[in-house]
Formats: C-alpha cells, sequence, structure tokens
C-alpha cells in the first residue's frame, strides 16, 4: 500500500475483529429439559468464555433462577418454580454481554 496511515488503520481494524470474535461468549447446548412444580432444577449451560455476564429471560414472572457455578466453558442455574406454575412447555432466553441468545424450552410436568 503506498499511503502508510491506510495500511495502519486497515491493519487495526483486522486485528480488533479478530480479538472480538476471539473472545466472544456463546452457548452452545442446556442441559435439563424438563421441571416439577414446587421444586427447583438445576440447568446446566454448555458454552465458551461465559462469565457472571450470563442472564436468563421469561415471559414467566414467578420462575426463579440464580446462577449457582460459573465457569469459562459452563454454567450451573438453579431454576425454582412456585407450586401452582402452569403445566407445560415454557420457553427461557439465555444471554450474554456479548449478545449471545439461545433459546431453550422446558417442559413442566408433575
Amino acid at each position: 500500500m503506498r499511503n502508510p496511515t491506510t495500511a495502519i488503520c486497515l491493519s487495526s481494524l483486522l486485528w480488533v475483529c479478530v480479538s472480538l470474535h476471539a473472545t466472544a461468549q456463546t452457548i452452545t447446548a442446556v442441559q435439563t429439559r424438563t421441571c416439577k412444580p414446587g421444586q427447583t432444577t438445576q440447568l446446566t449451560i454448555q458454552g465458551t468464555e461465559l462469565n457472571d455476564s450470563l442472564r436468563l429471560a421469561s415471559s414467566e414472572k414467578t420462575l426463579g433462577w440464580k446462577i449457582e457455578k460459573i465457569e469459562p466453558t459452563a454454567a450451573v442455574v438453579a431454576i425454582t418454580l412456585p407450586s401452582d406454575f402452569q403445566l407445560g412447555p415454557h420457553s427461557i432466553w439465555l444471554t450474554t454481554a456479548t449478545g449471545a441468545i439461545k433459546q431453550h424450552t422446558l417442559f413442566v410436568d408433575d
């Protein structure tokens, strides 16, 4: 390249893109598909670069959750359902600070 400023800018941009991709959080798998009302169930989450930015979202206001253990490649989240929780499938969403979103369906059955 004839213009050294352009070469430096393009090199820097490439470096930033590669660095962000290398450190991006991912969620690859979620285990445990069934829960019982009135009980606490543990979800095991597999991924990369997981940290305390992991969050769980649900349209069900009475569903409680707490991160019990988190490591870079796995996390354990405790989900607590009240005893009168509606039976059937319920969607939850797992999110991270880098925007990784994983939808997961929980089947509530007694």
